[in-house]
Protein backbone atom coordinates (compact mmCIF):
# COMPACT_ATOMS: atom_id res chain seq x y z
CA UNK A 1 0.00 0.00 0.00
CA UNK A 2 3.43 1.98 0.93
CA UNK A 3 4.42 1.91 -2.32
CA UNK A 4 1.25 2.36 -4.49
CA UNK A 5 0.86 5.52 -2.73
CA UNK A 6 4.55 6.49 -3.27
CA UNK A 7 3.61 5.88 -6.86
CA UNK A 8 0.76 7.96 -6.98
CA UNK A 9 1.86 10.88 -5.43
CA UNK A 10 5.11 10.82 -7.52
CA UNK A 11 2.78 10.95 -10.68
CA UNK A 12 0.65 13.77 -9.10
CA UNK A 13 3.80 15.77 -7.90
CA UNK A 14 5.41 15.04 -12.28
CA UNK A 15 1.75 15.88 -13.84
CA UNK A 16 1.44 19.53 -11.63
CA UNK A 17 4.77 20.30 -12.91
CA UNK A 18 3.56 20.13 -16.68
CA UNK A 19 2.71 23.78 -17.68
CA UNK A 20 -0.56 24.35 -18.80
CA UNK A 21 -1.25 26.38 -22.15
CA UNK A 22 -2.89 29.02 -23.27
CA UNK A 23 -4.53 29.63 -26.49
CA UNK A 24 -6.99 32.07 -25.90
CA UNK A 25 -4.62 35.06 -26.52
CA UNK A 26 -2.72 33.91 -29.25
CA UNK A 27 -2.31 35.79 -32.49
CA UNK A 28 -0.99 35.09 -36.01
CA UNK A 29 -1.87 32.55 -38.87
CA UNK A 30 0.11 29.34 -37.02
CA UNK A 31 -2.22 29.60 -33.68
CA UNK A 32 -3.27 26.22 -34.88
CA UNK A 33 -0.08 24.69 -36.27
CA UNK A 34 1.50 23.99 -32.83
CA UNK A 35 0.99 21.79 -29.88
CA UNK A 36 2.31 21.06 -26.30
CA UNK A 37 4.37 18.00 -25.64
CA UNK A 38 4.25 17.45 -21.77
CA UNK A 39 8.05 16.30 -20.52
CA UNK A 40 6.44 16.20 -16.85
CA UNK A 41 9.56 17.19 -14.50
CA UNK A 42 11.14 19.01 -17.38
CA UNK A 43 8.53 21.12 -18.34
CA UNK A 44 7.02 21.04 -21.92
CA UNK A 45 8.13 21.72 -25.05
CA UNK A 46 6.48 23.37 -28.23
CA UNK A 47 5.70 21.46 -31.45
CA UNK A 48 5.42 22.26 -34.95
CA UNK A 49 2.79 20.19 -36.29
CA UNK A 50 3.37 21.96 -40.11
CA UNK A 51 5.55 19.93 -42.42
CA UNK A 52 6.46 22.41 -44.82
CA UNK A 53 6.93 25.82 -42.80
CA UNK A 54 9.06 27.08 -39.85
CA UNK A 55 6.87 28.44 -37.18
CA UNK A 56 7.65 31.73 -34.65
CA UNK A 57 6.15 31.24 -31.33
CA UNK A 58 6.08 34.01 -28.24
CA UNK A 59 4.89 33.62 -25.03
CA UNK A 60 5.56 33.80 -21.62
CA UNK A 61 4.52 32.38 -18.15
CA UNK A 62 2.30 33.59 -16.40
CA UNK A 63 2.29 34.24 -12.31
CA UNK A 64 -1.10 34.09 -10.43
CA UNK A 65 -2.13 37.61 -10.79
CA UNK A 66 -1.71 37.11 -15.22
CA UNK A 67 1.31 38.75 -15.61
CA UNK A 68 4.66 37.26 -16.87
CA UNK A 69 7.03 36.27 -14.60
CA UNK A 70 10.10 38.16 -14.41
CA UNK A 71 12.80 36.67 -17.40
CA UNK A 72 10.28 34.30 -18.48
CA UNK A 73 9.63 35.84 -21.99
CA UNK A 74 10.76 33.42 -24.64
CA UNK A 75 10.92 33.96 -28.58
CA UNK A 76 11.30 30.73 -30.30
CA UNK A 77 11.51 30.02 -34.22
CA UNK A 78 10.56 26.10 -34.51
CA UNK A 79 11.22 24.09 -37.98
CA UNK A 80 8.83 22.17 -40.14
CA UNK A 81 7.96 18.99 -38.17
CA UNK A 82 10.14 19.42 -35.20
CA UNK A 83 9.86 21.11 -31.51
CA UNK A 84 11.63 23.03 -28.74
CA UNK A 85 11.62 22.57 -24.90
CA UNK A 86 10.04 25.26 -22.66
CA UNK A 87 10.40 25.14 -19.06
CA UNK A 88 8.95 27.51 -16.34
CA UNK A 89 11.00 29.47 -13.69
CA UNK A 90 12.09 27.05 -10.73
CA UNK A 91 9.73 29.66 -8.29
CA UNK A 92 6.72 28.84 -10.42
CA UNK A 93 6.61 24.74 -11.39
CA UNK A 94 3.06 24.85 -12.26
CA UNK A 95 3.15 28.44 -13.92
CA UNK A 96 0.36 28.80 -17.12
CA UNK A 97 2.47 29.09 -20.40
CA UNK A 98 1.11 32.01 -22.09
CA UNK A 99 1.20 32.08 -26.04
CA UNK A 100 1.29 35.75 -27.75
CA UNK A 101 1.70 35.12 -31.25
CA UNK A 102 2.65 32.05 -33.57
CA UNK A 103 3.05 33.07 -37.45
CA UNK A 104 4.42 30.83 -40.31
CA UNK A 105 8.46 31.77 -41.11
CA UNK A 106 9.30 32.19 -45.43
CA UNK A 107 8.18 29.88 -47.79
CA UNK A 108 6.99 26.32 -47.89
CA UNK A 109 9.13 23.62 -48.16
CA UNK A 110 8.69 21.65 -51.24
CA UNK A 111 7.23 18.26 -51.46
CA UNK A 112 8.73 15.00 -52.49
CA UNK A 113 7.66 11.66 -52.67
CA UNK A 114 10.11 8.57 -53.74
CA UNK A 115 8.74 4.96 -54.48
CA UNK A 116 10.99 2.34 -54.10
CA UNK A 117 10.77 -1.79 -55.24
CA UNK A 118 12.02 -3.62 -52.62
CA UNK A 119 11.11 -6.91 -53.93
CA UNK A 120 13.09 -8.51 -57.25
CA UNK A 121 10.00 -9.03 -58.73
CA UNK A 122 8.24 -5.72 -61.15
CA UNK A 123 5.63 -3.94 -59.92
CA UNK A 124 2.77 -1.54 -60.72
CA UNK A 125 2.23 1.07 -57.87
CA UNK A 126 -1.26 3.62 -57.49
CA UNK A 127 -1.24 6.33 -55.22
CA UNK A 128 -4.69 7.38 -56.23
CA UNK A 129 -4.51 11.00 -53.70
CA UNK A 130 -1.87 12.20 -55.56
CA UNK A 131 -3.40 12.94 -59.07
CA UNK A 132 -4.21 9.17 -59.07
CA UNK A 133 0.08 8.20 -59.54
CA UNK A 134 0.64 5.39 -61.37
CA UNK A 135 3.91 3.56 -62.41
CA UNK A 136 5.68 0.88 -62.86
CA UNK A 137 9.55 -0.35 -60.96
CA UNK A 138 11.59 -2.93 -61.59
CA UNK A 139 12.76 -5.08 -58.70
CA UNK A 140 15.15 -2.70 -56.61
CA UNK A 141 14.39 0.24 -58.45
CA UNK A 142 13.55 3.92 -57.01
CA UNK A 143 11.77 6.83 -58.82
CA UNK A 144 10.44 9.74 -57.20
CA UNK A 145 6.63 10.87 -57.94
CA UNK A 146 6.26 14.16 -60.50
CA UNK A 147 5.85 17.51 -59.45
CA UNK A 148 2.66 17.42 -61.67
CA UNK A 149 1.44 14.45 -59.21
CA UNK A 150 2.29 16.54 -55.90
CA UNK A 151 0.51 20.22 -56.90
CA UNK A 152 -1.62 21.17 -54.24
CA UNK A 153 -0.47 18.26 -51.93
CA UNK A 154 -0.41 18.85 -48.09
CA UNK A 155 2.24 16.32 -46.37
CA UNK A 156 0.31 17.20 -43.21
CA UNK A 157 -2.00 14.42 -44.76
CA UNK A 158 -1.61 11.51 -42.79
CA UNK A 159 -3.14 9.01 -44.42
CA UNK A 160 -1.62 9.37 -48.11
CA UNK A 161 -2.43 5.32 -49.10
CA UNK A 162 -0.95 3.43 -51.84
CA UNK A 163 -1.76 -0.40 -53.20
CA UNK A 164 1.26 -2.09 -54.42
CA UNK A 165 0.16 -5.47 -57.89
CA UNK A 166 2.89 -7.58 -59.43
CA UNK A 167 2.63 -5.81 -62.77
CA UNK A 168 0.51 -6.92 -65.48
CA UNK A 169 1.75 -9.42 -67.99
CA UNK A 170 2.22 -8.21 -71.69
CA UNK A 171 -0.96 -10.50 -72.84
CA UNK A 172 -3.99 -9.70 -74.75
CA UNK A 173 -5.29 -12.62 -73.04
CA UNK A 174 -4.94 -11.14 -69.27
CA UNK A 175 -8.68 -9.43 -68.79
CA UNK A 176 -8.21 -7.99 -65.38
CA UNK A 177 -5.54 -6.23 -63.14
CA UNK A 178 -3.39 -8.72 -60.98
CA UNK A 179 -4.13 -8.80 -57.48
CA UNK A 180 -3.30 -6.30 -54.81
CA UNK A 181 0.26 -7.63 -53.48
CA UNK A 182 0.76 -4.50 -51.04
CA UNK A 183 -0.34 -1.77 -49.59
CA UNK A 184 0.06 1.65 -46.95
CA UNK A 185 0.56 4.92 -46.11
CA UNK A 186 3.21 7.30 -47.34
CA UNK A 187 5.93 8.19 -44.87
CA UNK A 188 6.98 11.50 -44.17
CA UNK A 189 9.42 12.85 -42.66
CA UNK A 190 8.80 16.84 -43.00
CA UNK A 191 7.92 17.43 -46.43
CA UNK A 192 9.72 14.23 -47.87
CA UNK A 193 7.22 11.21 -48.29
CA UNK A 194 8.62 7.65 -48.80
CA UNK A 195 6.83 4.33 -50.32
CA UNK A 196 8.72 1.19 -49.61
CA UNK A 197 7.34 -1.96 -51.11
CA UNK A 198 8.40 -5.02 -49.48
CA UNK A 199 5.95 -7.78 -49.81
CA UNK A 200 5.58 -8.45 -53.51
CA UNK A 201 8.11 -11.30 -54.27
Amino acid sequence: MTQKFALVLATALAVAAVPQAARASCSGDACAAFMLIPLFAEGGALSNQDKLRKIRITGCFLQANGSCAASSDFDLTIDPGTNKRVKPPAALPDAKLDIKTATFLGAALPVSVSVHNSAKTPISINIKQLNDYREDLNGGETKSVPAANLSGFNPNNNNVQWEARLRDLKSVKQTSPNPVCARGVVNFQGPAGRVDVTKCD
